[in-house]
């Protein structure tokens, strides 16, 4: 085991990680200022064109605000509100959920952290500089299939203003261009983005393969436990620089062999103890692994029931408006069969309802859709299986570490509870192995589903 000092040391924050975290916060700073300078661009460029009149504003000004200026804006608008709503709701919500996570966990002050021992400590810091890249990855992945979901139904809303608001108007004509700009800029997405989550995907399984080498190591179990056992450098240096394929290689090899491992493990039996620091290994792959593992499940789950049905309840909204939007475009067409007029106000409320009308009937869908792409109920199942065969492998481990604080003297004794430690590490890390698996078929897309 190393010393207080390294340990502190193994901990502290790499210089590389540094600056994968100053430039993952850079490029989302830079993302966010741009849409933001587009918004307020192109929305100067509506508005002069907007309250300028045919009179005033150039021709190919209107038609060229219709044909870019507006979808470019709807596109800023919705990528731009998609980033401050995450940020928001992170802030807000998901820290007070993982801190009440955290306080129900109660983590034992004598738990030590997993990159004090052995070599782990170079495992962990690999493993934690590819984390400021995973949830950049996730939210460009997201913003990305929700302004590809929206553009559609931008399309329809653009088509009904050009009908209703705008005729026979330059304005109008550009509006015609704006919705062949959106849907190819769907088509774009759809033709060229085969793979939008690949980024994404590859980093999360090469952080989770570097987490999982770490309490493989602090059990000597799995590739660790043969007495050829990788070099930690080595096996560091492969799998964070390892592509696609490689990792996919990498997965199956972890698959196919947890019982040859596992027999590595098991046996023959050491004729002695291995570990001086039994008691120390447990509470930390009791706590810091399958603890956390069971905390983040739970609040994972949380999060994504919640997010479904917030999506959900917003689609129902949206067809409760469309129905209603149906009602008054229906009385104003009763109205002009039996030639009543209507005064000017109540016309406008009728017209912005008819317009209403037509357009959420598309949003909803795609509401649902983006729901749908994002596979949360799948996503809050598998969190929730995982928990509970997560909750039963804790279980044994606190018995485990019960039998070791009645300190048995008995070296035997000692070997077996090595023994049962062992296994239980295998069985925890196969379960989380599956998990990653499980999450990988789920989240993985060859393209966007329109």
């Amino acid at each position: 085991m190393t010393s207080p000092t390294s340990k502190a040391h193994s901990q502290a924050p790499s210089p590389r990680r540094k600056v994968a975290v100053g430039t993952e916060l850079l490029e989302e700073h830079g993302r966010f200022f741009l849409n933001l300078v587009c918004l307020i661009a192109f929305s100067l460029s509506l508005y002069l064109s907007f309250t300028s009149g045919t009179k005033l504003a150039p021709e190919w000004l209107q038609i060229a605000v219709g044909a870019i200026g507006v979808p470019v804006a709807s596109l800023c608008v919705t990528g731009f509100g998609y980033v401050v709503l995450r940020h928001s709701y992170f802030h807000l919500v998901r820290k007070k959920v993982e801190q009440h996570e955290k306080a129900k966990l109660q983590l034992p002050s004598n738990v030590m952290e997993v990159s004090g021992f052995d070599e782990i400590g170079l495992i962990h810091r690999a493993q934690h500089d590819l984390l400021p890249h995973i949830t950049g990855q996730q939210g460009r992945f997201r913003a990305m299939a929700l302004t590809t979901q929206i553009a559609a139904s931008l399309a329809v809303l653009i088509v009904v203003l050009q009908q209703i608001v705008w005729p026979g108007s330059y304005f109008g004509d550009g509006l015609l261009l704006g919705k062949a700009v959106l849907l190819c800029y769907v088509l774009f997405q759809i033709i060229l983005n085969k793979q939008p989550t690949a980024a994404w995907v590859l980093n999360r399984t090469k952080a989770e393969i570097l987490r999982r080498d770490q309490y493989l190591a602090l059990g000597h179990s799995g590739p660790f436990a043969e007495s050829d056992k990788p070099s930690v450098k080595e096996r560091v240096r492969r799998i964070a620089t390892a592509s696609a394929k490689t990792i996919e290689s990498e997965l199956s090899v972890e698959l196919e062999r947890p019982w040859k491992w596992l027999n590595k493990t098991t046996s023959p039996l050491p004729t002695s103890p291995v570990f001086p620091d039994l008691l120390d290994r447990v509470r930390c792959f009791r706590h810091r692994r399958i603890g956390k593992q069971i905390a983040w499940m739970n609040s994972a789950a949380l999060d994504v029931d919640r997010t479904s049905k917030i999506l959900f309840a917003v689609a129902c909204l949206l067809a409760f408006l469309a129905c209603g939007s149906s009602f008054f475009a229906f009385v104003r067409l009763a109205a002009e069969i039996s030639n009543v007029k209507f005064a000017t106000p109540a016309a406008h409320v009728m017209d912005a309802f008819r317009i209403i009308g037509l357009f959420l009937p598309a949003l909803m869908g795609a509401v649902l859709a983006i729901r749908s792409v994002f596979n949360l109920g799948s996503l809050s199942r598998q969190y929730k299986f995982t928990a509970n065969q997560l909750f039963i492998i804790e279980h044994s481990l606190a018995e485990l570490q019960s039998e070791l604080e009645n300190s048995p003297a008995d070296k035997n004794e000692l070997v077996k509870l090595e023994h049962q430690f062992r296994v239980l590490v295998m069985r925890g890390e196969q379960t989380l192995l599956d998990e990653l698996i499980r999450w990988r078929i789920i989240v993985d897309r060859d393209g966007f589903d329109i």
